[in-house]
């Protein structure tokens, strides 16, 4: 079989031989791999760790500058005032944040990303916005008082971003970082590059994505302490946001005794992709978007077109719930297609697992540990949790599944293509170079 370099492609567009097929055990949501297959140090370890340093940097270093926000924003709410969330760069929290996910307290607005002067202008001197982009209208916007809370993003130039790295937006003469557009700034913890696995086959740029975890994980923190002050009528916080990022932590470490179970899925779907399977997504619009051609992602997932499924394809469901009847109708039908179909998602819902599940339609399925039906944060006075850890560890298990199958696919010589952001210098031009090679072998 054959591979493409990147290094010489990008040199002579040149086609290299090489790599040998790995023919791995079948694998189901009970099996176990081998102590002897697991190496000492793969992408799964360094996305893992880089996950998980992200979220216990949160909980380490930006709790008590939320809290503090959040405690502005309550009193300027009593004034007046409103929050308006503008979350809004990256594929996974525009869907993870919307306003009408299963979870949300109900304590912020909207405001969109590209929001116009006349739409800043309706807004109350009191009001405050969290956002993770830069819009020249929240400058206008802190001279009229309204506070921005800012949140470093990949997307755009932050205090630790290179020079000419991030979208480059002039004002005043200077090139904006976030710093120059937010009253305050939440650090997500965030590298400048958004990759967090640095393979040693792809010098370019890091790869596999950390946004969508850091930037689902810093909104959650803010609304579940912003609704806990409300609920307490503004009594010094009870640590909500504390609570949030500590349970994610804790889930994340669930994750991570499951291992061995990653260690042999990435050998399985990588000899799947090998013998010419397509990979497909499925399930939860968030999970979908953040996979399909995000910075720093591989070229490989494709939204699930039933009408292109062919017997053989691999098709990996990402759910928020464990019963939903059109998600399990689904991996009934590709499977009696003849595809591979692996799930991630909590196997249970409060903790009760019995009658039709999702991971129970499957070749292979990930527990995400995240049973709630509602969200993980009790508030006194509130009839039920909220905030949900199910997209954040949704989005950690669907990275760390990529993560393994792209070492695999390493070692067999058959490095795969990633997506360079188009915030990172040449980026574009990269992925225009990158397209004809990828078309050509599908993946």
């Amino acid at each position: 079989m054959s591979r493409i370099s990147r290094r010489s492609v990008l040199k002579t567009f040149a086609v290299l031989s090489g790599g040998m097929a790995v023919t791995p055990s079948i694998l189901n949501h009970s099996v176990k791999a081998s102590a002897a297959s697991i190496q000492n140090t793969t992408f799964w370890d360094e996305y893992y760790q880089g996950a998980l340093s992200i979220l216990t940097g949160l909980r380490d270093t930006q709790v008590e500058p939320i809290e503090r926000e959040m405690q502005t924003a309550y009193t300027r709410i009593k004034k007046g005032g409103s929050v308006y969330s503008q979350i809004t760069a990256g594929h996974f929290p525009t869907e993870e944040t919307a306003l009408d996910r299963t979870g949300q307290p109900g304590v912020f607005k909207f405001i969109k990303r590209e929001a116009k002067e006349e739409e800043y202008a309706r807004l109350n001197p009191n009001d405050v916005i969290i956002t993770n982009t830069i819009n020249t209208g929240n400058i206008g916007a802190m001279k009229r008082g309204i506070r921005v809370i800012g949140v470093t993003v990949n997307y755009y130039p932050f205090a630790k971003t290179p020079p000419e790295e991030g979208y480059q937006i002039e004002y005043g003469g200077k090139i904006l970082h976030i710093e120059d557009a937010s009253s305050v700034v939440i650090d997500s913890q965030l590298p400048w590059n958004n990759g967090l696995v640095h393979p040693a086959d792809h010098p370019d740029f890091p790869v596999m994505p950390g946004g969508g975890i850091a930037q689902a994980a810093v909104y959650w923190m803010a609304a579940a302490e912003l609704a806990g002050l409300e609920a307490n009528k503004g009594a010094k916080s009870s640590g909500w946001a504390r609570s949030y990022i500590q349970t994610c932590i804790d889930r994340v470490q669930m994750v991570g005794k499951d291992r061995p179970k990653f260690m042999e899925a990435g050998r399985l779907l990588a000899d799947l992709v090998a013998k010419g399977a397509k990979w497909w997504i499925a399930g939860h619009k968030a999970l979908v978007s953040d996979a399909c051609g995000v910075a720093n992602g591989p070229r490989i997932t494709r939204s699930l077109d039933m009408g292109k499924l062919n017997k053989g394809d691999i098709v990996l469901i990402g759910s928020y719930s464990s019963n939903n009847p059109e998600e399990i109708a689904l991996a009934r039908d590709c499977r009696a297609k003849g595809a591979y179909v692996a799930t991630f998602g909590p196997y249970s819902l409060e903790n009760d697992a019995s009658g039709p599940r999702l991971y129970k339609e499957a070749d292979l399925a990930f527990n995400t540990y995240s049973p709630e039906s509602w969200g993980i944060v009790p508030v006194k006075g509130l009839d039920r949790k909220i905030c949900p850890a199910t997209g954040v560890i949704g989005d950690l298990v669907l990275w760390l599944t990529l993560s393994q199958w792209a070492d695999v696919m390493s070692q067999m010589g058959k490095s795969p293509y990633y997506w360079k952001g188009f915030f990172m210098k040449n980026g574009t031009e990269y992925n225009k170079q990158m397209q004809p090679l990828f078309e050509a072998r599908g993946w």
